[in-house]
């Protein structure tokens, strides 16, 4: 399947050579790159998040900006805005932006495996699935799990609003941890929810047409995204708690 490129702009994070080090973020024109189509994945592939390269490419210093600076939401830049939305941390914004759409794309199976299980039968005994004890489980905890990330995706937003309106410890490390495991937990939950279902959902769920399979191979590849990995966002949000991180 043919996909568009339709950004004009691209950013692009520039390590240092030398060192492998932080270096910087840049925004480039698209014509002044070469995309390079590697996205060919399990799921998601309407992201088209593909590679790109840039080969000796000159940046002018207004469209460049220290990653550290970015990421930590302390960019000088910020200061020239009315608003404190802008000193909000990029890592924050990042992460957070991923799991609502893994949610979206988890609501949807839960509400055909309902449909589904409303129709089928236990082959053994003839039974109506629907009235069958492990079933009832699977989908109770499953909606039990999409509850729970809704609430820690909206209790992370409101704790970033309440950052923008004090104007102040937009940079402090505790609520960029905290946000960053709220937004990789959501993500895990919906995993775990989907996964459950697509394996009470019988081999009607394995077919390419069958929606289930579609939403469990996007829900388990927009978990593996970078901002939300579930093993680093965890122990940065303990080394927070424990006192072990700087501010």
């Amino acid at each position: 399947m043919q996909r568009r490129d339709r950004s004009d702009w691209v950013i692009l994070g520039c390590a240092d050579a030398a060192t492998g080090g932080p270096g910087v973020h840049v925004v480039v024109p698209r014509e002044q790159i070469i995309v390079d189509d590697t996205w060919h994945v399990l799921g998601l592939e309407g992201t088209g998040s593909k590679d790109v390269l840039a080969r000796e490419l000159f940046v002018p210093a207004h469209r460049a900006i220290d990653t550290r600076e970015l990421m930590k939401g302390a960019s000088p830049y910020t200061l020239n805005h009315a608003t404190n939305l802008y000193r909000l941390s990029a890592d924050s914004m990042l992460s957070l932006s991923v799991p609502p759409a893994i949610l979206g794309s988890a609501n949807f199976p839960l509400e055909k495996f309902i449909e589904r299980t409303g129709e089928r039968r236990v082959i053994v005994s003839g039974a109506r699935k629907a009235e069958h004890g492990p079933t009832q489980l699977r989908l109770a905890e499953s909606t039990a799990e999409l509850q729970c990330a809704q609430l820690l995706i909206h209790d992370a937003a409101e704790l970033m609003t309440e950052v923008v309106r004090a104007g102040q410890g937009a940079t402090d490390m505790g609520y960029r941890a905290r946000v960053k495991w709220q937004a990789a937990y959501a993500a895990e939950l919906c995993r775990r929810a989907v996964s459950r279902l697509f394996a009470g959902s019988g081999a009607h769920g394995v077919y390419d047409t069958a929606p289930l399979q579609a939403a469990f191979r996007n829900v388990n590849v927009g978990a593996q995204h970078a901002s939300i990995d579930f093993d680093s966002s965890g122990e940065l949000y303990g080394r927070m708690r424990l006192g072990l991180l700087s501010k």
